[in-house]
């Protein structure tokens, strides 16, 4: 289910491992190249000291390219991690607005338990089952909206309509 994010997560990781890698061969070649191109050797005509200076030269310029790879790749990490949390947050933001919007919903079912037509209310006046049926059922239905209102006033909703700009 979770496959195809996770694979997404997984490749940056496996690029910096991979140029570390790189880093972790190259240096063991560059200090070789270094004592060939600058210690004398019996084996090593001078004149040929200056394509091994050559191939440290190429080598230095790979460990500077992998270097800086690695610091886009971690910043490109670092890009998709924060919106990714963005992403996150407008979700909560989202489940936090229906759950207030739904909160006082579910306090007037439990608390009344639906059972107007019954005798399990206890009320000291004379109040009609009806009457306390239909007037929580408009309150159900008036405090969402109401609730949404609120909201909206208080610039809840990022849709760019604010009353107070």
């Amino acid at each position: 289910m979770f496959t195809r994010t996770d694979e997404h997560r997984e490749i940056p990781q496996v690029v910096i491992t991979e140029l570390q890698l790189s880093d972790a061969l190259n240096r063991p070649q560059r200090e070789v190249a270094n004592r060939l191109a600058r210690d004398s050797y019996p084996q090593i005509d001078d004149q040929d000291r200056v394509y091994f200076r050559d191939v440290y030269d190429h080598l230095v310029r790979l460990h500077d390219i992998s270097e800086s790879l690695r610091d886009l790749v971690g910043g490109a990490i670092d890009t998709y991690l924060s919106v990714v949390s963005n992403r996150t947050n407008d979700i909560m933001k989202a489940l936090t607005i229906v759950t207030v919007l739904f909160m006082p919903l579910t306090f007037l079912v439990g608390f009344f338990g639906m059972n107007f037509f019954g005798g399990n209310i206890e009320l000291s006046g004379t109040l009609p089952g009806r009457i306390l049926f239909w007037g929580n059922n408009l309150l159900m239905l008036i405090t969402p909206f109401g609730i949404w209102y609120w909201a909206w006033r208080h610039g809840w909703f990022s849709n760019g309509n604010h009353p107070e700009d």
